[in-house]
């Protein structure tokens, strides 16, 4: 566990039988520079393993928007997807805390509570809403234990850290090889990363995956609402207006104005009445 004065671990030790042996860790979603300073093993072989899905699985991911926290505390933002949920047969989900509890349902979870459930081993179905993303001064109270750098200057100030993000291009694997990009924002420190890849992409990771992708072979179809991307194969990217059944306020006005003179038969040119 992190402390003030950084990685503190109790690990029971191993039986004398098995000293001398070669330890396999497996981890599903985890950071490769995060686990090396845990275990302090930086000397350790590290092998990252993508698994290939079963053949039935769909998987399809909104490509322009988000869906952050903030906007899914909008109540307004909540009914829609609740609209699209009641459309769709109500299939399980796994969202924020906050929405997911409001839904007062069994099928459904919420980021940070979800990692090794076999909750929805059965289902053929899942939604998931939102990513999983810490407020950044929690991502820099962890660098700072776990990398070092958390010695006070004086009694109210610590050691600069750069936690400043940047702009990277980003590539979405797609199952058709046609793979597709898009701009998002990350830390430019590479700790800082490090960090957001463990504990926000890796708990988003697995979300995702609570359809266990790779198991079985009846039909499956996983929707991720949101584009946020992660080591995901996507067969299918959707527009979020398309499942939210929002227009583009452009569209909008332009009917209101052909509206408009369909009745009057025209419009003044003036700011008041447009």
């Amino acid at each position: 566990f992190l402390t003030d004065r950084g990685v503190s671990l109790r690990i029971k030790p191993l039986n004398r039988r098995f000293r001398g042996i070669p330890i396999l860790y497996l981890d599903a979603s985890g950071d490769e520079s995060v686990i090396k300073r845990v275990l302090r093993k930086n000397a350790m072989e590290f092998h990252s393993v993508r698994v290939q899905y079963q053949r039935n699985v769909t998987v399809k991911q909104v490509y322009n928007s988000a869906v952050t926290r903030s906007w899914m505390n909008g109540e307004s933002n909540q009914q829609k997807v609740r609209s699209f949920l009641d459309r769709n047969g109500n299939p399980p989900v796994i969202s924020y805390m906050k929405f997911s509890k409001h839904l007062n349902r069994d099928d459904c979870g919420w980021f940070g509570n979800i990692r090794g459930s076999n909750h929805w081993n059965e289902s053929d179905r899942l939604v998931v809403v939102g990513r999983e993303k810490l407020h950044p001064e929690v991502l820099e109270e962890r660098c700072r234990k776990l990398y070092g750098g958390a010695t006070i200057v004086n009694e109210s100030e610590y050691q600069p850290l750069h936690t400043e993000r940047i702009h990277v291009k980003k590539v979405v694997r797609m199952r058709d090889g046609n793979h597709q990009s898009w701009v998002q924002d990350e830390y430019g420190d590479y700790r800082m990363q490090s960090l957001s890849e463990h504990f926000e992409k890796g708990e988003t990771y697995q979300a995702l995956h609570r359809l266990r992708l790779i198991h079985g072979s009846k039909q499956k179809e996983l929707l991720y609402i949101s584009n946020e991307i992660v080591d995901l194969t996507v067969d299918k990217l959707v527009d979020v207006r398309s499942i939210f059944k929002d227009r583009p306020v452009f569209d909008k006005r332009i009917e209101e104005l052909g509206n408009a003179i369909n009745k009057n038969g025209a419009l003044r040119n003036t700011n008041k009445i447009l």
